[in-house]
């Protein structure tokens, strides 16, 4: 059959999912190719600096350009007109017997504005949370604290949760409960989102699995600046995340202040960018640490870093799920020391396929790190569990099932792809 006679789907991705840093980006491309697989005609919609359409592997990208794309997802009711008139320019074009919206959390407000616009047409919206804006700005403020960073970092975050009381909550609001189906992979971001804006009728929130596909990001400051080459002379600690206060990166360094007073040897990278970069490194020179711990910004190919990591560090004080990163991690069997947030010890055991610690607490971080470092059968088998845990649970097939699942059940066993 015809691809355009079966339907389209339009990922709503906020910033284009090939420049995003962080999981978002890997978790988008996922959903594209699942739904490629399913046999719909697919487009990942993002704005970004300038206006262009990238064909690659039957899946179209658009990149729209917009003036209000500085806001990012402070912006979502300026820059959903522009996502609307390109989601109606292609809907007239190929005039798909079917049409699925999928949003990433509240970007799915532009799939709610489309359905009002497009009345009587049978469009089903999607969206998929792992947090809500109030949840993770929270976390922004926990993980920013007054001691570590000083007062104006805090109080911008806490100014950022204020705006989004007044003015944000409603998209993200919208954005959720208007969805045909929202799509959570933990029980814990299932109970944010009921505490938050519940109740919701049995059936709306769906839990199923997911994966990660290991992938080549490019990003826009540094596509021409090529793969970063390091020699190994020492064990590497690595971090990989974006940068926001939730991810918690002042008790790594913290953590490693400690380690490095005991004299341990080894190299550490953080990697990755966002708001947060310039603030830790500033605690990194404040505590003395500048020279022992690197910040790599954007890196184009993460799997060069995570094969040669001895282990891997993700201190979160929010998540409202799980990790992709973590994820990522897991697959390629690094060794993680994490903490216990939200649904974190959904997939992991502490001493099973990770070392797990209370937030914030840098020096069981510190210990936890070591332990890895220098005990070689806990590293093999912490190494082990990993990658057989997510061969069990987190692979594109069983995400690929889980989501024709859904989509069967939009539209009734009549649409049902075989």
């Amino acid at each position: 059959m015809d691809i355009d006679k079966k339907g389209s789907v339009f990922i709503i991705s906020g910033k284009s999912p090939i420049t995003l840093p962080g999981g978002l980006g890997a978790y988008s491309n996922n959903l594209a190719n699942i739904f490629r697989k399913l046999g719909f005609r697919v487009f990942v919609l993002g704005f970004s600096n300038e206006a262009e359409e990238i064909e690659k592997n039957g899946i179209t990208l658009i990149h729209i350009k917009t003036p209000f794309s500085w806001l990012k997802g402070l912006g979502v009711g300026f820059i959903t007109p522009y996502f609307l008139r390109v989601l109606m320019k292609k809907i007239k074009e190929h005039d798909p017997s079917e049409i699925i919206v999928f949003g990433m959390a509240t970007w799915n407000y532009v799939g709610y504005k489309l359905r009002l616009k497009l009345k009587p047409r049978n469009i089903k919206t999607l969206t998929s949370c792992f947090t809500t804006h109030k949840h993770e700005l929270k976390g922004n403020i926990s993980g920013a604290p007054i001691k570590d960073y000083g007062y104006l970092p805090h109080f911008k975050y806490m100014l950022a949760y204020v705006m989004d009381r007044l003015f944000i909550q409603y998209f993200d609001k919208k954005a959720i409960t208007e969805a045909d189906k929202v799509i959570v992979h933990y029980e814990s971001t299932r109970k944010i989102i009921e505490d938050d804006y519940g109740p919701f009728l049995p059936g709306k929130i769906l839990r199923i699995p997911y994966c990660v596909e290991i992938y080549k990001r490019t990003s826009e400051e540094q596509k021409d600046k090529g793969v970063l080459h390091l020699g190994k002379k020492r064990p590497w600690v690595v971090v990989i995340c974006r940068q926001d206060p939730r991810k918690g990166i002042n008790t790594f360094i913290k953590a490693v202040g400690i380690l490095k007073k005991q004299a341990l040897d080894f190299d550490c990278y953080i990697i990755g960018s966002g708001p947060f970069l310039r603030d830790n490194k500033r605690l990194t020179r404040r505590l003395g640490l500048e020279r022992d711990i690197q910040f790599l910004g954007f890196v184009d190919d993460i799997k060069l870093f995570l094969e040669e990591a001895d282990a891997y560090v993700l201190p979160s004080v929010e998540e409202g799920s799980g990790a992709i990163s973590l994820l990522e991690a897991m697959k390629l069997g690094v060794p993680i020391v994490t903490t216990r947030c939200d649904g974190i010890p959904e997939d992991f055991t502490h001493e099973r396929n990770a070392l797990l610690v209370d937030m914030h607490d840098e020096q069981d971080m510190a210990d936890q790190i070591k332990r890895i470092l220098e005990d070689g059968k806990l590293k093999m088998k912490l190494s082990e569990n990993a990658k057989r845990d997510y061969n069990k649970k987190f692979t594109f097939e069983k995400m690929s099932q889980e989501v024709e699942k859904v989509i069967n059940n939009l539209w009734g066993e009549e649409n049902a792809r075989a």
